[in-house]
Parts: structure tokens; sequence; C-alpha cells
């Protein structure tokens, strides 16, 4: 299944604090088997980590794990059309997939990362997922229950 959480804002850095940064460690956390994929330096506490800036260097058959979370949209911001790699490979592979988006873009003010976040976005609609408005408590409350009945 593929899981986007949509975020207000993003906030993508280096040992981010942020609170979206929080909720993506602690579904990280919740899920018994995943690797949580970055751009940018997170905290060597966190387990089955692994760092990548260039999408087309993932090796799909290492990935045994039963989820993936992308903790840094960025991760595609050169080549956001490698996502759909992604997708496809955990869809193929009955693997959970969660991604972040980000629902308010400043229309004055265009990036990459505001181009890679709208491709990815439009990707997702091609395909079955959830989605989750993650300004709303009861979003987290029901992702969680629903990846605690789907890990049983």
């Amino acid at each position: 299944m593929i899981y986007q959480l949509d975020f207000p804002r993003l906030y993508e850095w280096s040992n981010s604090n942020s609170a979206n940064s929080k909720i993506l460690e602690s579904v990280h956390n919740l899920l018994p088997s995943s690797l949580l994929l970055y751009r940018y330096n997170v905290r060597k506490s966190i387990p089955n980590r692994f760092g990548i800036s260039d999408p087309e260097k993932i090796n799909f058959d290492l990935i045994n794990q039963k989820s993936i979370v992308i903790y840094h949209l960025s991760i595609y911001k050169e080549k956001p059309e490698k996502i759909k790699d992604l997708i496809k490979f955990c869809i193929d592979n009955d693997k959970d997939l969660i991604i972040p988006t980000q629902s308010i873009r400043d229309r004055f003010f265009r990036n990459k990362e505001s181009e890679t976040a709208d491709y990815i976005e439009t990707c997702l609609h091609a395909y079955d997922y959830q989605y989750y408005d993650m300004s709303k408590d009861s979003s987290l409350v029901q992702l969680k229950r629903e990846l605690v009945l789907s890990s049983l």
C-alpha cells in the first residue's frame, strides 16, 4: 500500500527536529521492518536507514524490509521521474511505501523542491494510495492504527 502523508510544510535539512521529521521517525519506528531513505543527516540512533542522494543508486535487490519510508523527498530533486521505479518496486513486491508531500506551496517562490513535490504528487494519482492530511491530529492516529493492523 502507498501512504501519502501530506504535511502543511516539509522541512528538510540535516538533523531536522521539525514536527514532520518526528512523525516520519515515529512511523518508521512503528513498523516492524522498515527502511528509512534519507538525503541529509539524520540521528545515528535511527535503525535501518539508508542515505541516498541519487535515486538511480538504489539497489532494489538489497531491500528486504516490508516497508519503505521516504524521510527526505529531495532525494528525487534531480530525477523526480525515478519515484515511479520505487513505487513500481513496492507494488510488485507487496511493500508499504510512505511518501511525505507538502500541501502548502508558495506560488511566488518556485524552486526545484516545489517542482519535485508537484511531480511526485501527480504520479501518485496513477496508483491506489491512502491519503492522510497531517495537519489534523486524527490523521496521525488513523495512520498509526492502519499501519499496526496491516503489519499483523
